[in-house]
This record gives structure tokens, sequence and C-alpha cells, in this order.
């Protein structure tokens, strides 16, 4: 079993959710995945009125005190995202990769 990276719990109408993949809390598809059903759950949900987002503490074994919220996302999104679609069956496979002549957008230069 997998750890969470998105802890819930519920107290007197607050829905605290929280970021959890050390070091920095950074965000990744699977994070994006359970983040979205958590916020799904407490849209459905008559006895939430608040929600509040925060990142974990660092770990207690940590040798740098500061923690984050979220340092951005995991640089490694993109080829774990295309890995995923690989282990799904997926047809196609998205990259950052550009091909060259192209600029962002997709327009041709010169054009």
């Amino acid at each position: 079993m997998t750890t969470p990276l998105v802890n819930a719990s519920k107290h007197d109408g607050v829905l605290v959710l929280e970021l959890n993949h050390p070091p920095a809390n950074t965000y990744s598809y699977e994070m994006m995945r359970e983040l979205d059903a958590h916020i799904l759950d407490a849209r459905m949900d008559d006895s939430v009125h608040i929600l509040i987002l925060t990142g974990a503490p660092p770990p207690p074994d940590s040798k740098k005190a500061t923690g984050f919220f979220c340092a951005g996302a995991d640089i490694e999104m993109p080829q774990k995202s295309a890995l995923l679609q690989v282990q799904r069956g997926a047809v196609t496979i998205r990259s950052g990769a550009r091909r060259p002549g192209l600029r962002p957008g997709g327009s041709i230069p010169g054009r």
C-alpha cells in the first residue's frame, strides 16, 4: 500500500487537506488526482463549510528545519506521466520534447 500524497481530516465543518510529499511537497499527477478527489468529496458533503490547504511539515529526521507549503511541480512528473500512459496501454505518449523547427504553441517559423 502506498502512502497518500494528500492527508485529509475533517472536524466541525472544516476539512484540512495536507500535501504530503517530502521533502518539498512537490506536486505530481498522482497528487493532483488525490487532491481533486478530496475537493470533489468536500463539494458534495453538506457538512464541510471551510477547506484549508496546507503543506506537511518536514520529517523529524530532516536536516533542514524549513518546511514548504508546496515547492511546485515534481521535475520528474512529465517522465512519470508518460510512463503511466504506457503502463495503461495508451496509444500516444505525451512528453515535454519539442519537434525541431516549431515554436512554442506549434507555429512554424516564417509563417
